[in-house]
């Protein structure tokens, strides 16, 4: 019986503790008392600031398709043919809204050098915006009723 007795005397001042610490967040975080300012934004801010990163992206896409690095250039021959891939896919039930149409799968290196190819003959391609950038060199390089390969 002693035993149990001492184990109620230790549990007390944590029971106490706890209902404290409840009662003292209770005080703090009352429901309703919450308040959050949100300030409004203009469309114009949003889309300016959107455009502005977008472009430099566009630009970075490039850089990085030109860049030495094997496997930088890699990564931008990939998602050159995986955009292309999946603009095929989309439209696989209806070929008719198809205006991307390679006549076979492009390996990465193909993807890459005909987006450069492209980039070359399109001087203001720096400053469109990514992934659009790609997609208009693709419906450029592979349209419905052209195919320009390497």
């Amino acid at each position: 019986m002693c035993n149990w007795l001492k184990y109620i005397v230790l549990l007390f001042p944590l029971a106490l503790w706890m209902l404290t610490a409840t009662s003292f967040a209770e005080q703090l975080l009352k429901p309703g008392e919450i308040k959050l300012e949100l300030k409004p934004v203009e469309p114009e801010q949003v889309e300016s600031k959107s455009e502005i990163k977008n472009i430099h992206l566009g630009k970075k896409f490039i850089e990085l398709c030109e860049s030495p690095n094997e496997s930088a250039r890699r990564s931008c021959g990939e998602v050159v043919t995986s955009l292309l891939n999946a603009h095929v896919e989309m439209m696989r039930h209806d070929p008719s809204q198809r205006v991307i149409c390679p006549a076979r799968t492009l390996t990465a290196e193909e993807g890459r050098r005909a987006f450069m190819r492209w980039v070359k003959l399109t001087s203001e391609a720096p400053t469109i915006e990514f992934p659009e950038l790609a997609m208009q060199a693709l419906r450029f390089l592979y349209r419905c009723d052209t195919d320009l390969y390497d």
